[in-house]
């Protein structure tokens, strides 16, 4: 199983977000979307679980996120990426405090592999994923995503070693520890 580091949305947050996505998601059944109970934002892929490694893996996180401050998180538009097929995903405002954590976890994993970006790391909540569309279609759900306009912002206090435990279309994920941010 792949571990990860990563934010969970608020209850309030997924509830903007459900709002915001109802219409798409009844124009777009067959997508496979993200429960909203698992929407989160992944810092950093850690690879796979090793539970000799546990402590070395709980250390290094801890030491990467002691001095790091409580933050605000924003979220900034929805977008498409395309990676065996495409990828629906909130987008959100780069974070110093955010980036730290990330610099820091990659360095001390020498997981650079696991977390390659080709674009550059963009913080983001992955909504829905679906099989490559044809043009037309991939520009018709391009157009709709602009139309959708919320606003969605919340407070980063903690973050979470998450452990992914299934390898499904919709895959689930538990909470392993969480590392308090401090104030």
């Amino acid at each position: 199983m792949k571990l990860f580091l990563g934010v969970s949305l608020p209850r309030a947050a997924r509830a903007i977000l459900r709002e915001a996505y109802e219409q798409l998601k009844k124009d777009y059944p067959y997508y496979n979307w993200i429960s909203e109970e698992n929407y989160h934002v992944t810092i950093a892929n850690l690879g796979e679980r090793s539970d000799e490694k546990m402590p070395h893996i709980l250390e290094a996180i801890k030491q990467s996120v002691f001095d790091v401050r409580p933050t605000s998180i924003f979220g900034l538009e929805t977008r498409l990426f395309q990676e065996n097929g495409i990828v629906v995903y909130l987008a959100y405002a780069k974070n110093n405090e955010f980036n730290t954590i990330r610099d820091r976890v990659i360095d001390l994993f020498n997981a650079e592999k696991e977390n390659k970006a080709p674009n550059g790391y963009v913080p983001k909540t992955i909504l829905a994923t679906y099989k490559l569309p044809s043009k037309q279609q991939y520009f018709h759900v391009k157009k709709k995503l602009t139309k959708i306009s919320f606003e969605v912002d919340f407070n980063l206090k903690e973050v979470h070693l998450f452990e992914s435990i299934t390898k499904s279309t919709n895959p689930e994920y538990e909470i392993l520890h969480t590392f308090e941010l401090v104030d």
